[in-house]
């Protein structure tokens, strides 16, 4: 089918995994550039795209959404500026921090780095911030540096009277903030592209290696390793941490800031030795009852369709008002045992309504129970991205690391239950 292959050749311009964004997304964009082109043939549409580098371009504007605001997560630059104030600065008194985010999407993440770090009093010929993007119209926009409510979220919003001016068309960033970042157009994948910009102390590369699939996971560990500094912070997003790569990286402790600093040779060495896979495993502790929270009765006998797939069963979910009918028909679809029905359903909802951690995690439960772990697991990751703490998310997550041998992911997955559940208890 073309438009098979037009899933393959995003995969191989730009990385994107067919199963992180759903195939509903990538079939709208084929749409839309069939209608502006005038192509009414997918096959033709196909031998386009294959002689047009124009038009792939155009496709990968089509299928990159940003989704991001100012400060999103603020705790990563918080220790940012912790860093580079405090051991980075003592180590390289006279040296310039250079810093970059990549993807940066239409701007919000680096120009955050800049607001962070001109707020702790650093000046802007004192640090360099290169933001690097695949998409053309991001980078236009976040040139323009023009932003909508959607752009600050949250309740800190201290940062909008001391560096925007309120305009007609909704938000203007001041020029100091502007010209402490340089906006490039490169593809991360592609090493000769991203190569010549050198090597960084920090770097910001948040929520893009949920949309990878492995080999291009692997292929962006070897980039990111050989442009962050040996004494350098890479950040990640909260729903990626599972995907780090522990014979390059070691966490940072701190905590909901999501970093990483590349392993020592001592360390590397450590991690490369062979090691017994521990046979016995954590257990997840009950959840405390919430009133609201969505649960599975401990012995409720399951439907028979279900029971012959899985060990894990989908059982009725109390699926909030808001998130609409489309979901609890879902939800009924899959406990009667038609799970290709239900996953079109899902696929519908999110081409219809947007991105919901909801609908992620019904997807990656019916997957499971088809047995398609890997993107299973993608759609729970895709659910923690939208939702943090996403309980039941977290919980089967950590399960179905657990079974694909990934233990010390699993574990990290756990300890984030565990706190929540204290979290949990203490505001009831």
């Amino acid at each position: 089918m073309s438009a098979d292959r037009i899933a393959s050749m995003l995969q191989e311009a730009m990385g994107l995994d067919q199963a992180s964004v759903g195939s509903g997304v990538i079939l709208n964009a084929i749409r839309k550039r069939m209608r502006e082109t005038g192509v009414s043939d997918e096959k033709r549409f196909l031998a386009l795209l294959n002689d047009s580098p124009d038009e792939m371009k155009a496709m990968i504007e089509e299928v990159v959404v940003p989704e991001t605001w100012f400060f999103r997560n603020d705790a990563a630059f918080q220790l940012m500026v912790k860093h580079l104030s405090g051991k980075w600065k003592r180590a390289h008194p006279s040296r310039t921090p250079r810093l970059l985010s990549i993807p940066c999407s239409t701007g919000e993440e680096p120009y955050s780095m800049a607001m962070a770090l001109l707020d702790a009093g650093y000046k802007t010929d004192e640090f360099h911030i290169d933001a690097i993007d695949i998409s053309s119209q991001n980078l236009n926009k976040a040139q323009k540096a023009v932003y909508g409510k959607g752009s600050f979220r949250g309740e800190h919003l201290d940062f909008r009277q001391h560096h925007f001016n309120k305009i007609k068309t909704g938000y203007a960033l001041e020029s100091q903030v502007r010209r402490a970042v340089n906006f490039h157009q490169a593809n991360i994948l592609d090493h000769s592209q991203v190569n010549r910009f050198g090597s960084y102390d920090i770097i910001f590369c948040r929520n893009l290696l949920i949309y990878f699939n492995q080999p291009d996971r692997d292929r962006t560990a070897r980039i990111l390793s050989a442009m962050l500094n040996q004494d350098g912070f890479l950040f990640v997003g909260h729903a990626e941490t599972g995907l780090m790569w522990k014979e390059r990286f070691a966490a940072v402790p701190h905590s909901m800031a999501f970093a990483y600093r590349p392993l020592g040779s001592d360390e590397a060495a450590r991690t490369s030795r062979p090691k017994l896979r521990a046979l016995s495993r954590v257990p997840v502790i009950p959840k405390p009852k919430k009133p609201d929270s969505l649960h599975r009765p401990a012995k409720k006998k399951p439907t028979r369709p279900l029971s012959a797939v899985s060990d894990r069963k989908i059982e009725s979910m109390k699926v909030k008002q808001e998130k609409g009918a489309m979901l609890e028909e879902a939800s009924r679809l899959a406990d009667k045992g038609l799970l290709e029905e239900a996953l079109q359903q899902c696929e519908d909802f999110l081409k219809e309504k947007g991105n919901s951690a909801q609908a992620w995690f019904l997807m990656g439960l019916i997957l499971d129970t088809q047995g398609d772990k890997e993107r299973a697991k993608e759609g729970f990751r895709k659910a923690l991205y939208l939702d943090p703490n996403h309980y039941e998310a977290l919980v089967h997550l950590a399960l179905l690391l657990d079974q694909l041998g990934e233990l010390k992911a699993a574990q990290q997955l756990r300890s984030r239950i565990q706190r929540l559940q204290g979290h949990l208890r203490s505001n009831p």
